[in-house]
C-alpha cells in the first residue's frame, strides 16, 4: 500500500496459530480518507474463517499520525469482531518507507 496517491485499507486475516490466511485490500478512497465498513470486514473474516486480523492503511500525505477517525474505525471493527470471538491484533499505518503501530503506540482498543 505504499507509493499510491489514494488511501487503501487492508486486512491481514490470521489463523488461530497467527499464520497468514490471506491479505486483502478491502477499501480504497481518496488522498485523505477511505470509507471503511465494519460489516464488510466481518463478512470477509467469516469467509476466510479467520481467528484474528491485523488492519492496515496508508496516508498518501506522509502524515504518520493516527487520526481520530482511524482510532474510531479501529474501535468499531474491534467491537464488531469481538462478538464473533475474533481479535484485532494491531492497526498499522504506512507512509512511504515509515510505519506506525497502534499496538506499539499503546492506543489499540481493548
Amino acid at each position: 500500500i505504499k507509493n499510491t496517491s489514494r488511501e487503501h485499507f487492508i486486512v491481514v486475516f490470521l489463523s488461530s496459530q497467527n499464520k497468514v490466511i490471506k491479505t486483502e485490500t478491502l477499501f480504497k478512497g481518496s488522498i485523505s480518507n477511505a470509507f471503511v465498513c465494519p460489516r464488510e470486514v466481518v463478512k470477509k473474516v467469516i469467509e476466510h474463517s479467520a481467528s484474528a486480523v491485523i488492519l492496515g492503511h496508508n496516508h498518501p500525505s506522509g502524515n504518520l499520525t493516527f487520526s481520530r477517525d482511524d482510532q474510531m474505525i479501529t474501535e468499531k471493527i474491534a467491537r464488531a469482531l469481538k462478538t464473533i470471538d475474533v481479535s484485532v491484533h494491531d492497526h498499522i499505518l504506512v507512509t512511504g518507507e515509515n510505519y506506525k503501530s497502534m499496538a506499539d503506540t499503546g492506543i489499540m482498543p481493548n
